[in-house]
């Protein structure tokens, strides 16, 4: 059983619920404890290997979703071996994106259930639903320029009223990249 975030103390009792939820009443008749190591891939290429996918750490912990990472590290990893290219300068931006999105992970993850209740009701809010469903705001970068305090309203011209930069680079950084990853019909990589 692996469960996140809690205390080696907290085990047994998380051992506990999950036999009684599964409705499972056996014996134990051993029980060891084992040190599991886990880390963030350094170097996604080694010679003439590549690490795509999951592999190659393109999940993101915000969600836990890989898919469309993952499509897009095995496109570019196939770029890279086609036109020899480096595959690590490929991938820095999708990588970058990662980052940004595993770090709102971990200020998500501290928050209370107040603060998830209001963060909730932000997002329902009139004007702001609007402004993250239907515009091309990139809700995700300007969270985390916002909780990461790197957001210099008056110089993006965002104060103004006008759309800055801010507003749109991861926008535009992974449409580049989707961009730069699909082959373009008729024409070589």
């Amino acid at each position: 059983m692996c469960v996140g975030g809690i205390r080696p103390e907290d085990m047994d009792d998380h051992w506990e619920l999950f036999l009684e939820s599964e409705k499972m009443h056996y014996p134990i008749v051993e029980t060891f404890e084992q040190e599991f190591h886990a880390g963030r891939v350094i170097c996604r290429q080694k010679n003439n290997i590549l690490l795509v996918g999951n592999s190659g750490g393109f999940v993101s912990c915000l969600l836990g979703l890989g898919l469309f990472p993952g499509m897009i590290s095995g496109v570019l990893a196939a770029r890279a071996i086609a036109c020899n290219l480096d595959y690590e300068s490929l991938v820095r931006q999708l990588v970058r994106r990662i980052d940004i999105l595993n770090e709102l992970r971990l200020s998500l993850d501290k928050l209370d259930n107040k603060g998830l209740d209001r963060l909730v009701g932000l997002m329902g809010m009139p004007g702001v639903k609007q402004m993250v469903y239907n515009s091309e705001l990139d809700v995700i970068s300007l969270s985390h320029r916002v909780l990461h305090g790197r957001f210099p309203l008056k110089r993006s011209g965002i104060a103004s009223g006008q759309k800055g930069p801010a507003f749109r680079k991861g926008t535009i950084t992974i449409r580049r990249h989707i961009k730069a990853a699909l082959p373009v019909h008729g024409k070589n990589p």
